[in-house]
């Protein structure tokens, strides 16, 4: 019997001022939001690379990607995958 590799697909994070989370759509319904907790992890795709994160929160989000940490900006989206 063949397996076949299970290929998450990817999502656009947004920041949601009203909660203060970074969302992202969960499935196929547009409408349907999932929210990051500090500590999740998931794959920040730039360019053509894709970077193991793992979001936290201190005075504001930020995400931690081989021990260097970097802001998110509230204002931009951002294409990743969740594992």
């Amino acid at each position: 019997m063949k397996s076949t590799e299970i290929t998450p697909a990817s999502s656009i994070l947004q920041y949601d001022k009203e909660y203060d989370r970074w969302g992202y759509q969960s499935g196929k319904e547009a409408w349907l939001i999932d929210y990051l907790h500090c500590g999740d992890v998931f794959y920040l795709e730039i360019g053509e690379q894709k970077l193991k994160c793992r979001i936290e929160m201190d005075n504001d989000w930020y995400v931690i990607s081989s021990n260097k940490r970097f802001k998110l900006h509230p204002k931009e989206q951002y294409e990743i995958i969740i594992p």
